[in-house]
C-alpha cells in the first residue's frame, strides 16, 4: 500500500526543495505544511504568531494535519521544523505514513542558514540566532527520533543524492 512520505527536520535542513524533487520523482503531489497553513488563514506565518502566539500557531498546524489524513492520494510532505512539538502531531505524523527525518549537525545547519534569506526565517533577525538554532535542534532532536521511521544524514549531499537515497527507503517500505 502506498502512503504518503513526510520529511520532517529542522529548518534548513532542505525538506521543501527535497520534497518538492522527490514529489516530481515519484510522480505524487507535494505538499508543504507551512504554505498549507499561509494558504488556509491568508497570512504570513510571522503574522500568525504576532497575533496567535506559538499555541495558536501549532493548533492551526494540527488541523493541518489531521486534514492530510483524509487525502487520499499518497503526497509527499514537507513539515515545519517544530511540528513535533505537540503529541497530538506526533500521533497524526505516525499515522500519517512514512517519516524521514533529513538530519544535519548544528554547524552545518549554521552555516546553511547563514547562507539564506532573512525574510523567509524570522529567527534570522536575532542577534543570537546561532545559538538559539543550537538549543532548539537539542530540543527537537528526540522528537524527530521518536516520530521518524527512516533518518537520512544530508550534510555534503546534493537535494539529487537525497532524494534518491528517500527513493531507495521507499522501494524497501512498499515492499514491506
Amino acid at each position: 500500500m502506498y502512503q504518503h512520505i513526510v520529511l520532517i527536520g529542522m529548518m534548513g535542513v532542505g525538506k521543501t526543495t527535497v520534497g518538492r524533487l522527490l514529489a516530481r520523482k515519484l510522480g505524487r503531489p507535494f505538499l508543504d505544511t507551512d504554505q498549507e497553513i499561509v494558504k488556509r488563514e491568508g497570512r504570513s506565518i510571522e503574522a500568525i504568531f504576532a497575533v496567535s502566539g506559538e499555541e495558536g500557531f501549532r493548533q492551526i498546524e494540527t488541523g493541518v494535519l489531521q486534514s492530510l489524513l483524509e487525502m487520499p492520494q499518497p503526497t509527499v510532505i514537507a513539515t515545519g521544523g517544530g511540528i513535533v512539538l505537540r503529541e497530538e502531531n506526533r500521533a497524526l505524523l505516525r499515522q500519517l505514513g512514512y517519516t524521514i527525518w533529513l538530519q544535519l549537525d548544528a554547524a552545518s545547519l549554521v552555516e546553511r542558514l547563514a547562507h539564506s534569506q532573512p525574510q523567509m526565517r524570522p529567527l534570522l533577525f536575532r542577534e543570537d540566532w546561532p545559538q538559539v538554532v543550537a538549543t532548539l535542534m537539542k530540543q527537537r532532536q528526540g522528537l524527530y527520533q521518536t516520530v521518524a521511521d527512516y533518518s537520512v544524514a544530508v550534510a555534503a549531499k546534493s537535494p539529487l543524492q537525497i532524494v534518491q537515497e528517500i527513493c531507495q527507503i521507499v522501494r524497501v517500505l512498499e515492499r514491506g
